[in-house]
Parts: structure tokens; C-alpha cells; sequence
């Protein structure tokens, strides 16, 4: 509770006070969604809110690279297209 929030936020935003805040959030939402969850299940409420963490930052994991990757290659192409224009002008 302490670490996979700020991981998350991390993952989503570049700004500190954006990432403190979304922190804030996903650890009340964990923590508020295990507790519902633990209600009517026989197991632990702490099972349920570092699934739901884990989870979480999982699928932040997953989409958030693809994006990266794609920024790059047309930020990578750009460069390469404004390169090649200049050591074609004489």
C-alpha cells in the first residue's frame, strides 16, 4: 500500500504533484475496494487490496510502454527525416 500506488502514479504522469495526488487516490480506491471486497469473502482484506494493487499496476505496465514506445518511434522518425532533409540541402 505504500509502494504500488506511487508506481502506478509514476507510470501515469511526469509531474510530481500530479503523481503525489493519483497516489493519494489509488491508495484510498485499493484500500476502500478491499474492504468492500473482504465483506463478503472469507479472506483477509490485505489479500484483497495488494490483488487489486498488483493488478492495477500490472495493466499499467502492459498499456503504458506500447505508448512510450510509439512517442519514440515518431519522435525517432522525425529526427531522422529533419537529418536526412539537411544533409540533402547544399
Amino acid at each position: 500500500l505504500l509502494v504500488t500506488p506511487a508506481a502506478i502514479a509514476e507510470r501515469l504522469t511526469a509531474r510530481p504533484a500530479h503523481a503525489i495526488a493519483l497516489s493519494v487516490v489509488f491508495a484510498l480506491a485499493f484500500t476502500w475496494g478491499g474492504l468492500s471486497l473482504a465483506v463478503w469473502a472469507p479472506y483477509p482484506v490485505s489479500f484483497f487490496i495488494t490483488t487489486l494493487a498488483f493488478a492495477t499496476y500490472l495493466v499499467v505496465r502492459i498499456v503504458r510502454p506500447r505508448r512510450y514506445r510509439e512517442s519514440r518511434r515518431s519522435s525517432a522518425s522525425a529526427s531522422s527525416i529533419a537529418i536526412s532533409s539537411r544533409s540533402i540541402a547544399p
